[in-house]
């Protein structure tokens, strides 16, 4: 398959250079960005963690019934702690998949998602695949189920479908339940410990 000559015969060792140079640009650009997704998660789920594990220590240090509701603040706060790290992931997830978008109209670019021209007589493998694994191609098709949708169709689904968003949605309903589910103990806690019993 013959791709399209976009720059007619100026397609020179400088004009490749130039998107190799924006294609290693962007490569950084995805390693970066999901390096910090995951530092990102892991730091709000440590918070929230925290939070939710201070609250429980702080109920079996509590001497009076009147002290279960001073620590209602902490899993309150570990819902907006989970509420707010969601929002900041996903928000890195999403410039992550905008730098894989770039690669992929730069491999379009400079051929790489299609065989090489060569013609040979045996059609070795590797001479008649793209240079780029088939996986991430076939990936990229996948998602959509459109070739024809734009990259902003293609992160748009990833964001809301993704493994990784997801992961952050699921770690983010954990910690509202167990926080729902503390500040409940809580609540039951000091009315219990507060309230005469009526007889």
């Amino acid at each position: 398959m013959e791709k399209p000559n976009n720059g007619g015969g100026a397609a020179n060792i400088n004009e490749q250079e130039k998107w190799l140079k924006l294609y290693e640009l962007a490569h950084g650009e995805e390693q970066h960005f999901s390096g910090e997704h995951h530092k990102r998660l892991n730091f709000f789920v440590g918070i929230a963690s925290a939070l939710i594990a201070a609250t429980i220590g702080g109920m079996l240090q509590v001497k009076a019934g009147w002290q279960y509701l001073l620590l209602i603040p902490g899993p309150l706060m570990a819902i907006v702690v989970a509420r707010l790290g969601i929002k900041a992931c996903i928000r890195i997830y999403q410039r992550a998949f905008e730098a894989v978008t770039k690669k992929a109209k730069i491999e379009a670019l400079l051929g790489l998602d299609v065989p090489p021209r060569v013609a040979t007589q045996d059609q070795k493998w590797w001479l008649t695949e793209q240079y780029i694994p088939q996986r991430y191609l076939r990936d990229r098709d996948a998602l959509t189920g459109c070739q024809q949708q734009c990259s902003e169709a293609w992160v748009s689904h990833l964001i809301k479908h993704g493994p990784y968003s997801k992961i952050a949605l699921y770690l983010q309903v954990a910690f509202v339940i167990a926080a729902v589910l503390v500040t409940g103990l809580l609540i039951y806690l000091w009315v219990s410990n507060t309230v005469p019993t009526v007889r």
